[in-house]
């Protein structure tokens, strides 16, 4: 019992990926509650595809989870694959808030322009301090292990888009 990890115990590094994982399981929700605000009666073809990307969101946040319980057991891949979540994932989510300045006109501008600023800061502050405790890390890892996690969140990205790009362009509809 001497080993568990404590609130207080717990390194910076792995209380801003948390909260970065939180942000952005908000924005993550509130986007698809637009995408299912903009399409109240899908088409089949839309309801499948809205159906794999739901899939594809959750096997995102399933292996963030795998790859945070691998940098809390102290692998460097582990560290390594939350700067990859950090950045591609968290950070380019934030991104978004240059499409529409604050304070936006959407339906809820506070709500929107909260999630993005968050996901924005959150996202390269938590690769950062991940980054810094790299060097701390007690299991090595090989280099096939670090760079898997950006190759794999690089390909649910890329299905990410894709499925969007064409849910945007009004398929079946």
């Amino acid at each position: 019992m001497k080993n568990t990890l404590t609130i207080t115990g717990a390194p910076a590094w792995l209380w801003a990926n948390l909260a970065a994982m939180g942000f952005s399981l908000v924005h993550t929700i509130a986007d698809y509650g637009i995408i299912l605000g903009f399409s109240p009666s899908l088409q089949v073809d839309q309801s499948v595809l809205t159906s794999v990307l739901t899939v594809l969101i959750g096997l995102v946040y399933t292996w963030w989870a795998w790859v945070l319980v691998r940098a809390v057991g102290g692998t460097r891949s582990g560290l390594v694959g939350l700067m990859a979540f950090d950045v591609l994932w968290v950070g380019l989510n934030g991104v978004t808030i240059f499409a529409c300045l604050p304070p936006c006109g959407t339906a809820l501008p506070f709500y929107a322009d909260a999630i993005h600023l968050g996901t924005l800061i959150l996202g390269p502050l938590a690769a950062y301090l991940a980054y810094r405790a790299i060097g701390s890390a007690r299991v090595p890892s090989s280099w096939l292990a670090m760079a898997s996690n950006v190759v794999v969140m690089v390909a649910f990205l890329a299905g990410i888009f894709a499925v969007v790009v064409v849910l945007s362009t009004g398929v079946g509809g």
